[in-house]
């Protein structure tokens, strides 16, 4: 591929489809996000597919702080929970049988 076909490649969203990124602000911001402004330059929208891991980590996370206290830092928490966590990689596996269960389907709509 020459340099021209390059830029081509790099410059040219005519045929974007679909935008995926993580869910902070500067990716999915109302205003001012990279997808908007992808949509405002293409003048059309485009499908956003968006990793939801902070939407679910942040939430719990904090749950967890009012609960159980706040983080003493990265690797570790306070409080009982954190103190019997401490180490849990070193704890052995424990043998158990899975329980068989058919979950109930929910229609889309």
């Amino acid at each position: 591929m020459n340099i021209r076909n390059q830029n081509t490649l790099f410059n040219d969203f005519s045929n974007l489809i679909v935008m995926g990124c993580d869910d902070t602000v500067v990716n999915t911001g109302l205003f001012n996000g990279v997808i908007l402004r992808l949509e405002l330059k293409l003048r059309r929208p485009i499908q956003w597919i968006i990793c939801l891991l902070h939407f679910n980590e942040f939430p719990l996370r904090h749950l967890f702080e009012y609960i159980y206290d706040k983080s003493s830092g990265p690797l570790s928490y306070t409080g009982d929970i954190g103190r019997n966590l401490k180490g849990y990689e070193k704890i052995p596996l424990v043998r158990f049988n899975s329980i068989e269960y058919d979950l109930a389907l929910i229609s889309p709509t």
